[in-house]
């Protein structure tokens, strides 16, 4: 979720810019009322909850508060943002009975016939493989492992990687499913024969443009009598960030630029998400005046960025 993350560098005013934090409140607050009506019997949050370096102690209490809310357990694997550094909130502070916080081994809860293992990391640089060597006992319950880590061939930069895992480590731990954080958007990993064995949700709220043109949000998983797995993504975000690039060789100035984004964007969407515009092709550079078109599309869009390429 990253609480109290600040949303900087988006073309936000201060009044937007608390709007989206209340906003990404009001995100957690919908994904928490589904668990409740649909009947769910535990919630898996696998890490960066919030953004150990700006959290505020009044969202530490609202987030507990929620949290309390739900009458449901609660089972946190910190991540690189929620580390279990010293003087972690998860550390120094009393949270509800229903939350419980893994600390940085691989530790099992049983719940009914369901035993969750969970481990969180230590630090923002935490590259401790914690699937590596590890397997599910059979003892006749169904095994799922809560972690924030880094699935190897994802695509990401190797210095942000942590807690990686390979299929290798997937395939012998011996799980019915693997709830996963740390990827900025949705991706199911599944075994040969198709089977879901573990997925990343991505945040339930968009926050930067890392995520943009993403699905993201919140997972529904239930688990059938043999073990597998079936997962729904809901969506419960208010905004999502998206991503254009833009051909402006036909335009003369800024007006023209202004013109050809507002056909190509759909009116609800530019009033409602984050947009980062991308100018390419051949323009006068009088044209391309970044300023100038955020200027011409400032009543029409809740927020909006434009990088020009174009020359």
């Amino acid at each position: 979720m990253h609480l109290d993350r600040p949303f900087t560098g988006q073309g936000l005013t201060p009044e937007r810019r608390s709007l989206r934090r209340e906003e990404v409140f009001s995100s957690l607050d919908r994904a928490l009322r589904i668990a409740g009506e649909r009947g769910a019997r535990f919630v898996l949050v696998a890490g960066d909850l919030f953004e150990a370096r700006h959290v505020r102690e009044r969202t530490l209490a609202r987030l507990a508060e929620a949290l309390d809310a739900t009458g449901l357990p609660v089972l946190i694997a910190p991540g690189n943002h929620d580390a279990l550094v010293a003087g972690s909130p998860y550390l120094v502070r009393p949270w509800p009975r229903n939350v419980h916080v893994f600390g940085p081994d691989p530790t099992p809860l049983r719940l009914d016939n369901v035993t969750i293992w969970g481990a969180g990391l230590v630090s923002g640089r935490d590259r401790r493989e914690r699937l590596q060597g590890f397997q599910a006992p059979r003892d006749g319950t169904r095994h799922l492992f809560l972690l924030h880590g880094s699935a190897s061939g994802g695509g990401e930069a190797t210095t942000r990687r942590v807690a990686p895992f390979s299929p290798a480590d997937v395939r012998d731990a011996r799980l019915s499913y693997l709830a996963l954080g740390h990827l900025h958007r949705f991706l199911v990993l599944s075994r040969r024969d198709g089977d879901v064995v573990g997925a990343y949700p991505g945040p339930p709220e968009s926050i930067s443009f890392s995520m943009a043109n993403a699905n993201h949000g919140v997972l529904w998983g239930t688990m059938g009598a043999t073990g597998a797995v079936q997962l729904e993504l809901i969506a419960v975000g208010h905004r999502r960030h998206r991503s254009l690039v833009l051909d402006v060789t036909a335009a003369t100035d800024p007006d023209a630029v202004a013109d050809l984004i507002l056909q190509r964007v759909p009116a609800d969407e530019a009033a409602r998400d984050l947009y980062r515009i991308t100018l390419v092709g051949r323009a006068p550079a009088e044209a391309a005046d970044r300023q100038e078109i955020e200027r011409a599309l400032l009543d029409r869009f809740f927020a909006v960025r434009i990088r020009s390429l174009a020359r």
